[in-house]
C-alpha cells in the first residue's frame, strides 16, 4: 500500500542575521513539487519580506476537478478502517458524486485513502411486435459490480479518471466505447425489429490507460416473428440471448484479458435483420461491455429473432470487496465514494515572549507542530547580534546569537507556520535588557 504523499520537502534555510528574516517557500520544480530554497538576510538588520510578497506554491489538496457535469454531489462523514495510510490523529470524511448521463472526468485528490465504486450497466431495449397482439422480447438487465480500490493499488494521486455510464437502448452513442449494439431492422406488421442492446458502464484511468471497473450491457429483444405472438428475450448481463424455433440467440461476451481490453471489442454486435419475404422477426442486440456481446440471428420465416447476448463485467484493477449482481433495469450509472483524510491545523507551542541581554547568548526557540512539519514565514526586525534560522523539516526556529550594545529595546516579530491544512500566526516579542538589567 502506498500512502499519500506529504510535500515535506519545502525548503531550507540559512541563519537570518541581525534584523532581517524571510520564509520564502521554494516554487514548483519539473515535477510540479516545491524545491527547497535558502532564506537569506542581512548582517546590518532592516525589515524582513512580508508574508504577501511569498510566492503561492500549489497546495497538496488541490480543487477536485470535475472536468463535465454529473448528476449528484453529497457529503457525508464515513466509519473507515483503522489500517488505511493516515497519521493517527487524521480526520476522514467521504465525497460521492453519481454519474447517470454523460462521460465525467475526475482527478484523484492526493489525500484520498481510498475510492468505493458502484458500476451499473444498462438493460437492452425491447424487441417490436408485428401486430398489437404480439410483443417482442424484453431486453436483458445489465450487471452491477461493487469494489473498494485503495491509493496505490490501481489508481495514484494526480490520475485522471474517466467514467462512462451506459444508456439503455441507445446504439452507438457518441462518446461512449461500451456502447450496445443496434437491434436489427424488421418491417412492421410482419417481421419486427430488434432492440437495442444497453451500454456497458465503466471507469478508466487515462493517466494509466487502463480499465479500472466494467459492468456489462444486457442483450436487446428480438423482434417478432408474424407466426408467433411474443419475441425471445435478450441474455442479462455475461448470459447468452435466448433462441427462438428458428433464431440463435447471441454469445455473451467473452472473458476480458487482465491486462485490459481491447476497445474494438468493447461494443456489442448488431443484430441480424429481416430478409426474404419480411415475415421473420429480427435479432436484437448486443449488450456493451468488456467485451460487448453478439447480436441475436434473425429467424426463420414468420419466427422471432434471437435476443443479443449481454455484454462482460469486468474487473481489472487490484480491488478489494468485490461484489458482482445484477442491475436494476434501466440506465447504467456509476457512483463514486472518495474517502479523504485530513489534518489538524498548525499549533505554535512555545511562548509569545522572550527576554535577552546585551552580552548574553540567546538560547531560544519558537516552535510549531503539526504533519507535516509547517514551514516557517518570519517577517520583523531582530537586534543587532541575534539570529533566526529555520533546520529543515522542524516546524521550528532558533533564535541565536548574542545580542550587540545598543540594541536595548522591545522588537515585535512575526511568525506563521503554515501547512496545507491550514496556517497560524503569533507576533512574538523580543526584549533586549542591559548588561546587569
Amino acid at each position: 500500500m502506498v500512502p499519500a504523499r506529504h510535500r515535506h520537502a519545502r525548503y531550507a534555510s540559512s541563519p537570518v542575521n541581525g534584523g532581517t528574516g524571510t520564509g520564502e517557500p521554494g516554487g514548483p520544480g519539473d515535477d510540479g513539487r516545491p524545491q527547497p530554497t535558502t532564506d537569506t538576510g542581512s548582517d546590518t538588520g532592516g525589515d524582513a519580506v512580508s508574508d504577501g510578497a511569498q510566492p503561492r506554491t500549489r497546495r497538496r489538496i488541490r480543487r477536485w476537478q470535475v472536468l463535465t457535469t454529473v448528476a449528484v454531489v453529497v457529503v457525508a462523514a464515513v466509519v473507515v478502517d483503522v489500517a488505511w495510510p493516515r497519521h493517527a490523529h487524521a480526520a476522514i470524511s467521504s465525497l460521492h458524486v453519481s454519474v447517470t448521463d454523460t462521460p465525467s472526468y475526475f482527478a484523484v485528490y492526493t489525500n484520498t485513502t481510498q475510492v468505493r465504486f458502484d458500476v451499473r450497466g444498462a438493460s437492452g431495449a425491447d424487441g417490436q411486435g408485428g401486430f398489437p397482439c404480439c410483443s417482442g422480447g424484453t431486453g436483458g438487465v445489465g450487471g452491477q459490480i461493487s469494489a473498494t480500490i485503495t491509493m496505490g493499488h490501481g489508481i495514484r494521486a494526480g490520475d485522471i479518471l474517466v467514467v462512462y455510464p451506459g444508456r439503455s437502448g441507445n446504439s452507438n452513442q457518441a462518446g461512449d466505447p461500451m456502447a450496445g449494439g443496434p437491434g436489427g431492422t424488421g418491417v412492421r406488421f410482419a417481421g419486427g425489429s430488434g432492440g437495442d442492446g444497453g451500454g456497458g458502464s465503466g471507469v478508466f484511468d487515462k493517466t494509466s490507460g487502463q480499465w479500472l471497473l466494467v459492468a456489462g450491457g444486457g442483450g436487446g429483444g428480438s423482434g417478432i416473428g408474424s407466426f408467433e405472438l411474443k419475441g425471445v428475450d435478450g441474455g442479462s448481463a455475461d448470459a447468452p440471448g435466448q433462441s427462438s424455433s428458428n433464431g440463435r440467440g447471441g454469445d455473451a461476451g467473452a472473458n476480458c484479458p487482465e491486462t485490459g481490453a481491447d476497445p474494438a471489442a468493447m461494443t456489442g454486435g448488431a443484430g441480424g435483420s429481416s430478409t426474404g419475404g419480411l415475415t421473420n422477426g429480427s435479432g436484437g442486440g448486443g449488450g456493451g461491455g468488456c467485451y460487448g456481446g453478439r447480436g441475436g440471428a434473425a429467424g426463420g420465416v414468420g419466427a422471432a429473432g434471437g435476443g443479443g447476448g449481454g455484454g462482460r463485467t469486468w474487473n481489472f484493477a487490484q480491488a478489494q470487496q468485490v461484489v458482482r449482481s445484477q442491475a436494476p433495469r434501466g440506465n447504467g450509472s456509476v457512483d463514486v465514494t472518495w474517502d479523504l483524510y485530513s489534518e489538524p491545523a498548525p499549533q505554535i507551542v512555545s511562548p509569545d515572549r522572550f527576554d535577552l541581554t546585551v552580552g548574553q547568548a540567546a538560547l531560544a526557540d519558537f516552535v510549531s507542530v503539526g504533519k507535516p512539519p509547517p514551514e516557517i514565514l518570519v517577517s520583523g526586525t531582530f537586534p543587532k547580534g541575534v539570529t533566526f534560522s529555520i533546520p529543515l523539516f522542524s516546524g521550528k526556529g532558533e533564535i541565536r546569537g548574542t545580542p550587540e550594545p545598543g540594541s536595548e529595546g522591545s522588537y515585535t516579530i512575526t511568525l506563521t507556520a503554515k501547512n496545507d491544512w491550514g496556517s497560524v500566526k503569533q507576533e512574538l516579542t523580543l526584549v533586549v535588557h542591559p548588561p546587569g538589567g
